[in-house]
């Protein structure tokens, strides 16, 4: 579809479109919707809306006669200015009769900007100085500095634009070059950029700068201080270390107790509940165990198995020397008292003696009665 002039008089332009996917699409010129950039005295807009489905259009404008077509570009006004050649997607070609730029699936206004139409195109074309632009970018501060030149010579007042390339739609930010040539940015986010101009002086153009993928730098300090200790730590073989202190350091993991299974507690519980039972049958005392009995039978109930163990087989050690009971001692001492005695029954013969000795007084009596009874009987 190609539209007739727009416009009448000096002020009319021709365009025309190719309509790749739309329905409902038209445009209507417009005028210059804010400040031109760098230098562009003209201009021709026209502005485009899309009423149906995604649209993808390709558009061609046709550069005005007495224009530089030289310094001549096709730009699109979305708050901002984007020259159309860096728009993702969109490539454009030029000759001195139009520019044509293909792919374009977002709208707003579009124009030709360039040089105001000159007295004579050649004296328009010899009296312009391309300038050069070169960057330096430190990745640890994040500061793009654009110097500008006219030989070896700094170009101040230069207004530049700053394009991230993976994200065009995002505020511009625009830099004025001070009196050494030099215009600092800052970047803030790993991307590709493009620097453009602006606006420069009438006598001056300058091509657009492609910078490229910048990266800030990551902070490396903690890599640093780690590197700075691995050294020390790799000086310490050098000194003497006994070998033993390796196996005693692996030992904690080696020699770690298997976890407790509810199996194993319950019959440790089981085994405490039968020696207290046993120490009961025996006379025995067994208040203590059982109280740690019933401590483990707790620990066993609440799931903690490891200590349900160690404290059935406390109480287990606690059964086995448990004391007898205070009844039980008691008769104990008795039957012990009334044994003395059956063990000291010799001391209760000691009436023998006393017979003994009776009969050994009047066996002496005796003899020495019948001795005297004889020598009277003799004297006779």
């Amino acid at each position: 579809m190609e539209y007739a002039l727009l416009g009448s008089g000096a002020s009319a332009f021709r365009v025309s479109i190719e309509i790749n996917d739309a329905s409902d699409f038209y445009g209507v010129q417009s005028s210059a919707p804010a400040a031109l950039p760098y230098g562009n005295k003209e201009g021709r807009f026209v502005n485009f809306t899309d009423d149906g489905a995604d649209a993808v259009i390709n558009l061609t404008i046709y550069i005005p006669a007495g224009y530089d077509w030289t310094s001549v570009k096709m730009y699109k006004y979305n708050g901002t200015w984007y020259e159309m050649s860096t728009l993702p997607g969109v490539t454009c070609s030029k000759t001195a009769d139009y520019i044509r730029c293909n792919n374009i699936s977002s709208f707003s206004t579009f124009g030709l900007l360039g040089s105001a139409p000159a007295t004579t195109s050649s004296s328009s074309s010899t009296s312009k100085t391309t300038l050069d632009a070169e960057y330096e970018f430190d990745c640890e501060t994040g500061e793009l500095t654009i110097s500008v030149k006219d030989g070896s010579e700094g170009v101040s007042g230069a207004v530049l634009r700053l394009i991230d390339q993976t994200s065009p739609f995002q505020p511009a930010v625009d830099k004025t070059t001070d009196s050494s040539g030099e215009a600092v940015f800052a970047i803030t986010e790993d991307s590709s950029y493009k620097v453009i101009p602006f606006d420069l002086s009438a006598k001056y153009t300058m091509d657009s700068l492609e910078i490229g993928e910048l990266t800030l730098c990551k902070e490396e300090v903690p890599e640093e201080e780690v590197l700075e200790e691995t050294p020390a730590e790799e000086e310490q073989p050098e000194e003497i270390i006994p070998e033993e202190e390796i196996p005693e350091e692996e030992t904690p993991e080696e020699v770690l107790p298997p976890e407790v299974t509810k199996e194993e507690a319950q019959s440790a519980v089981d085994e405490a509940q039968s020696a207290v039972n046993s120490a009961l049958n025996e006379g025995k005392d067994t208040s203590s165990a059982e109280a740690k009995l019933q401590e483990a039978k707790e620990a066993f109930s609440a799931g903690n198995y490891e200590l349900a163990e160690q404290l059935a087989e406390e109480a287990v050690q606690l059964a086995l020397s448990a004391p007898l009971k205070a009844e039980e001692a008691i008769k104990e001492e008795e039957i012990k008292e009334e044994a003395v005695p059956a063990e000291e029954a010799p001391a209760d013969y000691s009436w023998a003696l006393w017979i003994v000795l009776i009969v050994v007084i009047l066996a002496v009596g005796y003899y020495y009665f019948k001795k005297s009874g004889t020598k009277k009987g003799h004297r006779r």
